[in-house]
């Protein structure tokens, strides 16, 4: 299984989706994200009963084209590391804050 962690409003140019974040799992060019788990907070910023809360994954299809990190281009990444991908495919359900899920 794939994931990565989107950690700025993904951006759509031609049929391509760029997105910026943090690999939760190894990735790799050619793995294929099928679901989009939207992340919200819930609570105040700063207050102890401020959370995190996953909802219910929204279909997508979309395969990694290209991986970037460090002004470099990669085939592929560690879990841990931050990256920007290039995409395509169906990627409507997209938010700001959430994680790609997949193979």
């Amino acid at each position: 299984m794939a994931e990565f962690g989107i950690a700025h409003e993904p951006t759509k140019k031609g049929n391509e989706w760029h997105i910026v974040g943090r690999c939760v799992t190894d990735i790799h060019v050619g793995d294929r994200f099928t679901k989009f788990v939207p992340i919200r907070r819930v609570g105040e910023p700063g207050s102890e009963n401020m959370n995190f809360v996953r909802d219910d994954a929204v279909p997508i299809d979309l395969t990694i084209v290209q991986i970037t990190a460090y002004r470099k281009t990669f085939d592929v990444l560690s879990a841990g590391m931050t990256a920007g991908l290039v995409l395509r495919g169906d990627g409507d359900n997209l938010a700001i804050s959430g994680s790609l899920c997949g193979s």
